[in-house]
């Protein structure tokens, strides 16, 4: 969403994205938030951990002993 101020355009930006016209994607993954071998997947505003054997968790922090 853009609006004009003291003649200029501003852009406020939907969560997720960034850039003086809202086209950047911010990468949610960074720095790596996933512990533990984990791999991160970037959403809009958000990511996922795609965990490795045996954890599990937001961010993969819990090892699974059974």
């Amino acid at each position: 969403q853009c609006q004009v101020e003291n003649g200029s355009a501003v852009c406020v930006c939907q969560a997720g994205y960034t850039g003086a016209a809202c086209e950047t994607d911010v990468d949610d993954c960074s720095p790596d938030p996933c512990l533990n071998g984990g791999s991160c997947v970037d959403l809009v505003g958000n990511y996922t951990c795609l965990c490795a054997e045996p954890f599990k968790g937001l961010r993969c922090e819990t090892a699974v002993t059974c």
